[in-house]
This record gives structure tokens, C-alpha cells and sequence, in this order.
């Protein structure tokens, strides 16, 4: 729970399927359970990703899997396309004051997963 994340944790970390909106309440939750501890609130969000240089490549490859039921996560749920789409759509995470983001790579396809990597690691962390 929020409570416990807040008393005995060290942070507080959101799963990938919360959306934007759901995000945005439970972080609100999880800092006034801090507050009310006395304790500092770190909040981390994952996301899976696939960020290729051919943007267009990594959003059909990542429908196909969303088609097969990719850990039951839709579109809306993951950062997908070339490095700006992935700037753009881990903005509102920023925004919303996370922390950290913790990514998991949706590709098992080596090449596919160290572009990711890299491309991910060229963004500005704020």
C-alpha cells in the first residue's frame, strides 16, 4: 500500500500499467502518506519500451505484440517509436514528479534491445 511505501520503504514504485491519470492519484497519495510519516518521498515508474532509430519499425513491431497480448499492456501503456517519441511520451512522467523510470526492454531481439538501450541512454533525464 501507499501507507506501508511511505513508512517502511524506501520509495515508492508504480507498475507499468498505471496509466497518466492513475499515476497522478496515487503519486498524490503516496506523498501525503510521506508527509504525514515525516518521511522523503522517491517514487519510480516502470515502462516497457521500444525505441528504435526508425520510429515507424518499433511502433508496427510493438502492435504486433500488443496484438499477441503482450503482458497485457496496450499502446497507451508503453514508450515506443524513435528517440523524440520517447522524449515526448516520458515528459508527462517528469512532469507528474517521478523519480526515476525503470525501463524493460520489450524485445528479445538483441539488436533491437541495445538501439533501445542506447537511444534511451541519449535522452535528457529531466
Amino acid at each position: 500500500t501507499l501507507r506501508r511505501a511511505a513508512t517502511v520503504g524506501t520509495a515508492w514504485y508504480a507498475g507499468p500499467s498505471a496509466t497518466t491519470g492513475e499515476s497522478e492519484r496515487l503519486l498524490a497519495g503516496y506523498r501525503a502518506e510521506c508527509s504525514r510519516a515525516g518521511t522523503t518521498p522517491r517514487a519510480i515508474v516502470r515502462r516497457d519500451v521500444l525505441v528504435l532509430d526508425d520510429g515507424d519499425r518499433a511502433r508496427s513491431r510493438a502492435t504486433a505484440m500488443v496484438e499477441r497480448g503482450y503482458r497485457g499492456l496496450q499502446m497507451h501503456q508503453l514508450i515506443v517509436g524513435d528517440r523524440d517519441d520517447a522524449a515526448a511520451q516520458l515528459q508527462p512522467l517528469v512532469d507528474l514528479g517521478y523519480d526515476d523510470v525503470i525501463v524493460r526492454c520489450m524485445t528479445n531481439e538483441q539488436s533491437e534491445a541495445l538501439e533501445t538501450i542506447e537511444l534511451l541512454g541519449t535522452l535528457n533525464p529531466r
